[in-house]
């Protein structure tokens, strides 16, 4: 198994990509002995391949902002992850990993997420569910690692800050909806929200991104 040790400038072409987190972002490929010893997800032990992405999301304090550049911002949970797939215009692997292959912002890892919607704070419903897809997965034997994005797992809760347009194109390539996450909040069972950096209070959030929230979809 080789972990892949590459630069790579997450403030712009993965913030353009993953739309992540608000915030600055720098990244690097681990480089290590043994997946294990990163804390790495089960889906990416026995990879020949591992790329792993650090970053470190910015989490503000006023959610309006992030709100208004959203499309959609929905709650709900995640009840299936889809097939991982490969951004590139065959779907196929790159010949080579290389640093200069893995910069291009077309040419990485998604998975789609399939989420049963509970409350639609915007965007028009589109059903019971909605599809999103974020960076990181594993086809084959390469596994692609986004340390944030692993908390995008089956029956997870989540609040989703989703955007489409340019920056959602890679999306597309694994989704048509083409839906990204800009940021995301994680649900925790007793009901507090998890953002990357410090939980926050769910009344004060409403407040922020929906004045009329509590009232449902």
């Amino acid at each position: 198994m080789k972990i892949q040790r590459m630069p790579l400038v997450l403030l712009g072409a993965i913030v353009a990509v993953a739309i992540a987190a608000v915030g600055s972002y720098y990244g690097f490929f681990a480089h290590d002995d043994g997946v294990q010893k990163h804390g790495l997800p089960s889906f990416a032990v026995g990879a020949e391949t591992v790329i792993q992405v650090h970053f470190f999301p910015g989490q503000p304090d006023d959610y309006s902002n992030e709100f208004d550049r959203s499309d959609v911002v929905v709650e709900g949970v995640i009840n299936e992850l889809l097939p991982a797939k490969w951004t590139t215009t065959d779907a196929g692997p790159p010949e080579e990993i290389t640093p200069e292959v893995m910069k291009d912002i077309d040419t990485h890892i998604r998975t789609t997420a399939v989420l049963d919607l509970e409350t639609v704070y915007k965007g028009e419903s589109i059903g019971e569910t909605l599809n999103f897809s974020f960076i990181g997965g594993r086809v084959d034997d390469t596994a692609y690692v986004v340390e944030w994005n692993e908390g995008f797992t089956e029956s997870a809760r989540v609040i989703l800050f989703l955007g489409q347009g340019e920056a959602g194109a890679p999306a597309k390539m694994v989704d048509s909806q083409g839906l990204a996450p800009r940021m995301y909040l994680l649900v925790e069972e007793d009901g507090s929200i998890k953002g990357p950096i410090q939980e926050v209070d769910r009344e004060t959030l409403l407040q922020q991104i929906q004045p009329n929230s509590n009232h449902g979809r």
